[in-house]
This record gives structure tokens, C-alpha cells and sequence, in this order.
């Protein structure tokens, strides 16, 4: 259990806003392996935004790589594909490998088909070019090991 220290009532509901289609420069700031409903596993990262109007906003992207439907993981190893070469690792042996390295996302927006209200997804990973280093502050690395949030 916790304890508040505060009123609730002082305060408003964060409300979520979208994220206007189009690209982003990025960097995966976490990833991780967690399981599907259907027995398999998915790779989850993590990208956080650093430029532009969505500077600090973050985003994920679920990669299923381990999964009973050869489709399925057939698309999440091209898509992993397309991240390796996007940040310039042609061969990750882990997800860490691909963590906070620029890359430019392809950012949608969808309907989402349990309750019609729109979301945003990640439609593509490209190169950045020139390939730059991440920004200073006020973005801040996530630690190795720890979670950014």
C-alpha cells in the first residue's frame, strides 16, 4: 500500500496526444524479451524521440521474433533487419547492441481495433545520414542495466 501526500483533485488527468505522422530521429533506449498470449515471446523496445516538436516522446514497437507463425516472425527478423542497419550494427547478437544509436523512425497513425481511437506505430526504421552522435541533454542515456523510466 502507499500513502499520498497530496490531492488528486488538484491536479488533471494527463491527457495523451498523439504524435504527428511523419519521421523522427530516435534512439532505442530500452528492449526486452517478454512473452506473447499465444506462447511465443516478442522483443519490446523502447525509442525515445530527440528532435523536433516530439523531443522526449517515446514510443514502442513490438518485434515478434519468437512465435509459432512463420509470417509473423518472418516479418519481425525483417524488421529487426531494417534496425540493424539503420544504426549501423549488421549483426547484433543481443538488443543491447542497438540501444542508444541514432536511427530515424517512420511514424502512423492508426486506428486501433478494440476501440477505434487512434494511435501511433512505427512504420519503418531508416539511416540516419549523416550518421551523428545522440545529442546532449536535456535527453538523457538510459544506464545499462537500468530502466529508463
Amino acid at each position: 500500500m502507499a500513502d499520498f501526500d497530496f490531492n488528486v483533485g488538484d491536479y488533471k488527468p494527463s491527457e495523451y496526444e498523439l504524435i504527428e505522422a511523419g519521421e523522427y530521429d530516435a534512439l532505442i533506449i530500452a528492449s526486452e524479451k517478454k512473452p506473447t498470449k499465444s506462447g511465443g515471446s516478442r522483443l519490446e523496445l523502447k525509442l525515445q524521440i530527440i528532435s523536433g516538436k516530439a523531443m522526449n516522446r517515446t514510443l514502442y514497437d513490438n518485434l515478434n521474433l519468437w512465435n509459432r507463425s512463420e509470417q509473423a516472425t518472418a516479418i519481425a527478423r525483417s524488421q529487426l533487419a531494417a534496425i540493424s542497419q539503420a544504426v549501423g550494427v549488421p549483426n547484433p547478437r543481443a538488443s543491447m547492441e542497438l540501444h542508444n544509436r541514432r536511427l530515424r523512425i517512420v511514424v502512423g497513425v492508426e486506428k486501433r481495433e478494440d476501440n477505434g481511437e487512434l494511435k501511433n506505430e512505427i512504420k519503418g526504421y531508416k539511416r540516419c545520414e549523416p550518421q551523428q552522435p545522440p545529442p546532449e541533454p536535456p535527453w538523457q542515456p538510459a544506464e545499462a542495466g537500468k530502466r529508463p523510466w
